[in-house]
């Protein structure tokens, strides 16, 4: 499948989900309409996802040169950055939307689901850090480690494709006595 192809039918997957009644109201705003649609700042993300552009400024210039036709009107950087934060819980949801209908196109019916350890500082240092307010602490069985930090779950299909996650603190869910 072409590039242009690829993201005229992804335009239209997002644009017709955003059409539907949890996203049409979560969208609305007062004041003019931004030029930019949001339906278009999700798929320009989703379409990012699925290049090899790690860096944003990368593929910006990539979007800048090559997909100014079929995104004629194209904000600054800074701009599309900001509405792509606002619309990180929407483009969540969006994305677990289309891994539904790609399900539904290729028959899986086996997932997978694995955890992983996420530290974010030593084990000694854990207690002292104030960043990290959610962060527990934490053991992973199969690494033999005590680590600090988060445990990420992961939902994957039998074809490698990453379904589902939830990120949730390290320690242990402690059921209170009574």
């Amino acid at each position: 499948m072409d590039k242009i192809t690829f993201l005229t039918e992804m335009y239209c997957k997002v644009d017709d989900t955003l059409q539907q009644e949890p996203y049409k109201t979560a969208l609305e705003r007062p004041g003019t309409k931004p030029v930019l649609k949001d339906s278009e700042i999700i798929t320009l993300s989703i379409y990012q996802e699925f290049t090899s552009f790690v860096k944003e400024d990368d593929f910006w210039k990539f979007a800048k040169t090559f997909l100014k036709n079929e995104f004629p009107s194209l904000i600054d950087r800074s701009q599309y950055n900001r509405r792509k934060r606002d619309l990180w819980d929407i483009m969540n949801q969006i994305r677990v939307e289309l891994l539904k209908d790609l399900l539904k196109e290729t028959n899986v019916d086996l997932t997978v689901f694995d955890t992983l350890p996420v530290p974010v500082c030593t084990y000694t240092k854990g207690s002292k850090s104030k960043r990290f307010y959610d962060a527990g602490f934490g053991y992973c069985a199969s690494k033999k480690m005590k680590y600090f930090g988060y445990k990420m779950g992961l939902n994957i299909s039998t074809d490698g494709t990453l379904l589902d996650f939830e990120l949730g603190s390290a320690s242990p869910c402690q059921v209170p006595l009574n």
